[in-house]
């Protein structure tokens, strides 16, 4: 039987939600994190979820600070995409986003889903 309790597994966390107005984002990025302590871990923000990746600014709405967790995932050498079709889709600069955040098209996701152990989707 699977579990992600053993060491060593590739988890891939596929991120639908947008980051402002719900807390759904933010705990699967927690969770992302949580995660890649014992697993190699690639968080794909897709759909609205990456506008995690560009240049926010929650507190201006009274929202949470969702960027760290972000950075933190960065800072572990974990790895972090954004899917090109959406961040056309919502007129964002891919330059724009945080730095080591790397931009791949629906093609590049679908194969890393496929050599997944497990895909975890918010």
């Amino acid at each position: 039987m699977f579990s992600l309790d053993e060491p060593d597994k590739y988890l891939v966390v596929l991120v639908r939600q947008p980051p402002l107005g719900t807390q759904k984002a933010g705990e699967a990025l927690r969770m992302a994190l949580g995660q890649s302590v014992t697993n190699r871990v690639t968080v794909i923000l897709v759909d609205s979820a990456v506008w995690l990746a560009g240049p926010l600014k929650p507190e201006i709405v009274g929202g949470g600070e969702i960027a760290k967790w972000l950075t933190k995932l960065l800072e572990m050498e974990q790895q972090v995409w954004a899917e090109s079709e959406s961040l056309a889709r919502y007129g964002m600069d891919p330059g724009l986003l945080k730095q080591d955040v790397e931009v791949k098209t629906r093609e590049d996701i679908d194969r890393e889903l496929l050599v997944s152990d497990a895909v975890v989707v918010a």
